[in-house]
């Protein structure tokens, strides 16, 4: 029993980081976003060319972080999988991933990258929407 409870604590783990993995995803994108409107609305401007450099470079790695941190939760989304199989099961677990070969690890890691970017859009939506709601609240004068 306690065993049982273990594994799925494992799991809980994994999907809790898939999940921030997610959210951190979504971040960047808007931390990316902003960046990107600070060098246009900077361009031009002599007193701030000297940040311009430094601000691509910045905007550089929130995009990065964006289109990588998916493929990672994605990932952390299958890890937790095969912990939680009994000893019993192993047998049959591995029989099932040797008969589908290559095919099946990319179709399973496949399925759980279009999860991972679906939650990653989700968040998006929650972060556009809390920022709106805040914006529409905030006195205007």
């Amino acid at each position: 029993m306690s065993s049982k409870l273990l594994s799925n604590y494992r799991l809980v783990v994994w999907r809790i980081l898939a999940v921030l993995s997610m959210f951190a995803s979504a971040y960047a994108v808007f931390a990316w976003m902003g960046a990107a409107a600070t060098i246009s609305g900077r361009t031009g401007l002599e007193k701030h060319q000297s940040e311009i450099p430094t601000l691509q470079e910045h905007a550089a790695q929130w995009l990065c972080l964006a289109f990588c941190l998916p493929f990672i939760s994605a990932l952390l989304l299958g890890l937790g999988r095969q912990q939680r199989t009994a000893s019993a099961d192993v047998e049959h677990f591995e029989h099932q991933v040797d008969s589908g070969g290559w095919r099946s690890v990319v179709t399973s890691y496949g399925k759980r990258l279009i999860v991972a970017v679906f939650g990653t859009f989700a968040f998006a939506a929650l972060l556009f929407s809390i920022g709106w709601i805040l914006y529409k609240l905030r006195p205007h004068g």
